[in-house]
């Protein structure tokens, strides 16, 4: 499972931890769209930033700030290559839906066909 974190403040970030909820995420930061996630609802004018959440994702605190080590830690753990191009691809994927004028079936269908 991958975690993200979207910041809404210098100090307040919602936690994302399904596909769906990314799409969203992403949609409403690309188009400044109010949107409805699973644990809240976000203005995408509110939206700083979408990074994956590192600390949900090794079970660190939240508030735990990364150094060095941790980052080894990640790495060696094989983490970092779960998340590696991650979101581009639902980014991207997001995108074509945009395009294609097909923005119903955000956060509705997984991008299988992206993920393998």
């Amino acid at each position: 499972m991958r975690f993200y974190r979207v910041q809404i403040s210098y100090d307040r970030f919602i936690s994302i931890s399904s596909e769906e909820d990314l799409q969203k995420a992403l949609y409403a930061f690309m188009e400044d769209k109010k949107i409805i996630l699973s644990n809240g609802a976000v203005d995408g004018k509110m939206i700083m930033s979408i990074t994956e959440d590192w600390n949900k994702a090794m079970g660190w605190n939240p508030n735990h700030k990364l150094d060095t080590n941790d980052w080894a830690e990640i790495k060696k753990s094989g983490t970092e290559k779960l998340y590696n191009g991650h979101l581009a691809q639902i980014k991207d994927y997001v995108n074509r839906l945009v395009s294609e004028r097909k923005e119903n079936l955000i956060g509705k269908e997984l991008a299988n066909n992206l993920l393998k």
